[in-house]
This record gives C-alpha cells, sequence and structure tokens, in this order.
C-alpha cells in the first residue's frame, strides 16, 4: 500500500510538473504583457516548487541513511523546498497586487517596471527562509536529521504562507466588488476583462494552496511524510492546482485562444469598436469593394 501511494505521488508531481512546463512555453510563445510576465513567473515559481518537492521527497525522506547522517545537502535541500514554496505563494500575492492596481489604482510606477514584483515574488521568500533558517541553527539549535525533527520553527514559514493568502483573498474580493459597481455605470475595457479572468482565477486556487499548506507543513517530517492518504491526497491536490492554474490562466491568452481556434477551425467573432463622441459600440463589418 505504501508502494502505491509513493507512485502515485511521484507520478502526480510528474504530471503537474508536465503541465507547468506546457504553460510556461504557453507564456513564452505568446503575448508578453504585464499579465503574461507575471503569469510566467507564477509558473515558474510553481515549477520550481513541485521539482524541490519530489527532490525532497525521492532523495531525503525515502531514504532513511540520509536522514541518519545529516549530510549539508539535504540541508539546503530543505531550505531550497522551503525557498520554492514561499515563492509560489508570493507570486501568487504579486499577481493579486498585479490585477489590484490594474483595476483600482490608475497611476502607478510598479505598472511600468518588473523590479519591485520580482522583489515580492523571488526576493521576499528568499529572506524568510534566511530568517527561518537562522533561528533554526543559532536560536533552537535544531538542526539534526536533515531539519525533519520536530519543528516549532517552521511557524515562520507557515505564517508567511497564509499571510500571502489572506492577503490575495481580500485584495481580489475587493477587485471582483469594485469592477462590479464599475461595470454599472461605464462599459468594461478588454484590459478589464482580462483582469478580471484572473482574479476569478487565483480567488479558485487559494483554497488548494491553504490545504497544501498544510500538508507540506505535515510532510517535513518523516512521521506523517511516509503516511499514505497524507501522500494521496497531496499527489491530487498538487495536480488539481497544476490543472487549474494552468488552463485558467492560459485561457485568459487572448492570442492563445485565437490559436487555438483558428487552428480548429472556428470563426471568430469580429472585434467590437467604440463610436467616437457617443457611449455606443459595435463591431466591424468589412464590405467587399464593388467590382
Amino acid at each position: 500500500m505504501r508502494n502505491l501511494g509513493h507512485f502515485f505521488y511521484v507520478g502526480s508531481y510528474g504530471l503537474a510538473t508536465f503541465i507547468m512546463i506546457m504553460a510556461l512555453l504557453i507564456s513564452v510563445v505568446f503575448r508578453k504583457d504585464w499579465f503574461r510576465v507575471i503569469h510566467f513567473n507564477l509558473f515558474l515559481a510553481n515549477l520550481f516548487k513541485n521539482i524541490m518537492t519530489m527532490t525532497w521527497y525521492i532523495n531525503v525522506i525515502r531514504d532513511p541513511e540520509v536522514v541518519l547522517f545529516n549530510p549539508i545537502w539535504c540541508q539546503l535541500t530543505h531550505n531550497i523546498t522551503n525557498y520554492s514554496n514561499l515563492a509560489s505563494h508570493f507570486w501568487l500575492f504579486a499577481e493579486a497586487v498585479n490585477i489590484y492596481q490594474t483595476v483600482v489604482i490608475v497611476q502607478s510606477r510598479m505598472k511600468d517596471s518588473f523590479l519591485p514584483f520580482a522583489l515580492i515574488g523571488w526576493g521576499i521568500p528568499a529572506i524568510v527562509v534566511s530568517i527561518y533558517s537562522m533561528t533554526r541553527i543559532f536560536y533552537s539549535e535544531n538542526t539534526e536529521s536533515c531539519w525533519t525533527g520536530t519543528q516549532g520553527d517552521f511557524y515562520i514559514i507557515s505564517a508567511f504562507n497564509y499571510g500571502t493568502l489572506i492577503a490575495d483573498s481580500v485584495l481580489l474580493a475587493m477587485v471582483i466588488y469594485i469592477e462590479k459597481q464599475m461595470t454599472k455605470r461605464f462599459p468594461r475595457h478588454v484590459r478589464m476583462d482580462a483582469a478580471m479572468k484572473s482574479a476569478k482565477a487565483s480567488l479558485i486556487l487559494i483554497p488548494l494552496y491553504a490545504v497544501q499548506d498544510y500538508l507540506i507543513s505535515k510532510q517535513q517530517s518523516r512521521l506523517y511524510a511516509l503516511n499514505v492518504s497524507c501522500l494521496i491526497v497531496s499527489a491530487v491536490i498538487a495536480m488539481f492546482k497544476g490543472v487549474l492554474s494552468a488552463t485558467s490562466h492560459c485561457l485568459d491568452n487572448e492570442d492563445f485562444v485565437i490559436s487555438c481556434n483558428s487552428l480548429s477551425g472556428c470563426r471568430q467573432e469580429e472585434p467590437e469598436v467604440e463610436i467616437p463622441m457617443t457611449d455606443m459600440s459595435g463591431n466591424i463589418h468589412r464590405r467587399d469593394s464593388p467590382v
């Protein structure tokens, strides 16, 4: 039964990794606006997280000799795995910030610079993991068994994970409320549609992140990491989260949808344009010039 759970766990994470790779390729090939750049880094962070979670499980948790001898590389793997997990959360938070400022904030310097988002998504997790590592090394002195023992210090990682999810929920809920109020008075813009699709997709992902966080906190210890039920539930969540994240964010990529529809032979709707000096809009109708 344990071997079945092992193969299911590795296979599901492998499938989730493959889905993230395909999503990354779609983000690279098709249009690169701010939403695509944020999505690319979100996919990259989740791909990094899946790879490190499998590496930690296969090379450390499944090997009691490694845990016993506690080599430096396994301690580094522990911290890199936590960094990848934090990065996936902070890039989801970066997307929530991007959606919020797209809908609510008209003027923002962050709209013209990738650096603030990079600092949020890749920089802050490095600082958090450094604090966590220093706390375990110098304060609690709990560095035995590849750091798989009782981990009172892991609350540092968990606090930031759950904190970003709460912040995401608040920002995205505000975006949806403000957007509904705005559409009652003004027509919805194309960029607003993309923002709303991303907001709804991110809101759906937040509960999956929360459940996976709980399971990951348990899997840091060999006592729970080899539990078959934990393995299966964690694998199902990782696979479902990967599928949902890739499909929802890729389907709001207009260029990708147009390309798929053209390959399938589906007729595209004619673009809608605003009629100057009025509040009306309509589709462009092309007429063939008379011969």
